[in-house]
């Protein structure tokens, strides 16, 4: 499977940016995230989407960077910095 990071954004850009503005932005972010390991990325491809969602929304009228913070304090799940809240687990951390 040939990986294009801009490409998979852009398809998934405007459902991701529905996601971050639901109240249940959490859940729905781990499904995705499930969703997009199951067809085949990896934990590094799904984060390195996440961060070019992330870099989107700082492009955008966030009143007191409620959207930013949740996708930055979800993306953390990904490292080692969270040790509560390990996003697929079964793969090292980045």
């Amino acid at each position: 499977m040939t990986f294009d990071i801009y490409k998979i954004f852009t398809e998934s850009k405007q459902s991701l940016l529905d996601i971050v503005v639901d109240t249940n932005y959490s859940d729905k972010l781990l499904a995705w995230v499930e969703m997009k390991s199951k067809s085949g990325l990896s934990k590094k491809q799904i984060y390195d989407i996440l961060l070019e969602l992330h870099k989107d929304i700082q492009t955008r009228p966030d009143p007191d960077d409620k959207l930013h913070a949740r996708v930055a304090d979800f993306m953390d799940g990904f490292t080692a910095w969270e040790k509560s809240f390990k996003i697929l687990p079964n793969e090292p951390d980045i």
